[in-house]
């Protein structure tokens, strides 16, 4: 499965095209290498997020054969790792992208 779509899947983006434009920010990597969303996701892989808020990473566990609800989410994958981060103080891309001039 596409990356860009496991991640609206499993609800981690709300969008597919969301998820497409964090990848070509490069805000979402897989096993530790910058992804594009036409990558493939395989149980076993590691994809790691930079929200505006928070820093996640997660180990891929199972793809989804459709759509995920929310209680049945983690099934798919396991958090490793969760950072809270000060929006004021941190200006990441994925802000300025999101929010674009207004940030100022």
């Amino acid at each position: 499965m596409r990356l860009d779509l496991y991640l609206k899947k499993v609800l981690i983006f709300k969008s597919r095209s969301q998820a497409h434009e964090a990848c070509k920010k490069g805000l979402v990597t897989l096993n530790n290498a910058r992804a594009k969303g036409s990558m493939n996701v395989h149980p076993g892989d590691v994809i790691t997020v930079d929200f505006p808020g928070m820093f996640m990473k997660f180990k891929v566990l199972e793809i989804p054969k459709g759509n995920v609800s929310r209680k049945d989410r983690e099934k798919y994958y396991r958090v490793l790792e969760t950072r809270k981060k000060e929006i004021i103080k941190e200006r990441s891309q994925f802000m300025e992208w999101l929010m674009g001039d207004e940030f100022e």
